[in-house]
């Protein structure tokens, strides 16, 4: 087996770094130490949050950089993995001073009353002002990580499940063996 780059963890960095490095003609294999679609890291399940509200002004800029490469994988993909459903915020000082900076990078962006949000968000209740995003939605890391490593795949990488054994193994340098 050839490789150029091996990237170890399938998760959803490793998973990214194995398709961008096979779509530039690098030889790939990812490794992995448990089975797919396994819950034993931090890139599993079915929700995770995309935002572009943040204290930081570069963080929005490259929030809006990832949501363009987002689409991206997307439209390889074939399938919709981040779905817009608009994103929160509410706390002592923070809706304001993120509406600012959204509205200064030019991000859609609300700045709420608590009575304006109570009746947009029944049943909830805020004590001071909300900020509302509509580009802040959810990810679906499992379908994710199964898109980028279909892509990697069709692009030539190669993937494997390794662990490591309880006990060495002669004539084995690394301790690690396919399985």
């Amino acid at each position: 087996m050839r490789a150029d780059v091996i990237v170890v963890g399938g998760g959803l960095a490793g998973s990214a770094a194995a398709w961008r490095l096979s779509e530039r003609g690098r030889h790939v294999v990812l490794l992995e130490a448990f089975e797919a679609g396994h819950k034993r890291g931090s890139s599993h399940g079915s929700a995770r949050i995309f935002r572009r509200a943040y204290a930081d002004p570069l963080y929005i800029r490259l929030s809006g950089l990832a949501g363009e490469l987002w689409r991206e994988l997307e439209a390889q993909a074939g399938e919709e993995l981040v779905h817009a459903t608009g994103a929160v915020d509410a706390g002592p000082e923070v809706p304001e001073l993120m509406y600012r900076l959204l509205t200064e990078q030019g991000v859609p962006a609300e700045l709420l009353t608590p009575s304006q949000a109570a009746a947009r968000w029944p049943g909830i209740s805020f004590t001071g002002d909300v900020l509302f995003h509509p580009e802040g939605g959810v990810l679906d890391p499992d379908r994710t990580m199964a898109a980028m490593q279909r892509l990697a795949a069709a692009n030539g990488a190669q993937a494997s499940t390794v662990h490591r054994p309880s006990t060495p193994r002669s004539g084995r340098s690394s301790g690690f063996h396919r399985v």
